[in-house]
């Protein structure tokens, strides 16, 4: 990597650090007409926008656009759609509120 590359790279973790967090999601027998659930075990009791066992709740936004698009819609769609809108609003107020903490590069996010 160059010089410039690496640098940028620094920069972009300092700036942006990385959170990861295991997803797990459950295909219905009836997919594709009805959306696969979503859950993030980790951040299970963290939000009020979450069922228990870590799912996340999607039936505001996510489920009358799958429905309207079932079955041209994926797990991908549900990940993009449904999961990163929630991430994107979620994960910041955690944050904030000190409920999610910061690891170094290889450690986990801590969600206690």
């Amino acid at each position: 990597m160059s010089i410039v590359g690496d640098f940028l790279q620094k920069i972009t973790a300092l700036c942006f650090p990385r959170y990861e967090f295991d997803v797990e999601f459950d295909v219905p027998v009836t997919y594709p007409s009805t959306a696969p659930e979503i859950a993030l075990p980790e951040l299970d009791g963290k939000t009020a926008k979450m069922y228990r066992g870590g799912k996340i709740c999607m039936t505001d936004h996510f489920k009358p656009l799958w429905g309207r698009n079932a079955p041209k819609f994926g797990i991908a769609h549900a990940m993009a759609l449904g999961l990163a809108p929630w991430l994107a609003v979620e994960i910041p107020e955690m944050i904030e509120r000190g409920v999610i903490k910061y690891k170094e590069k290889g450690d986990k996010a801590d969600a206690s």
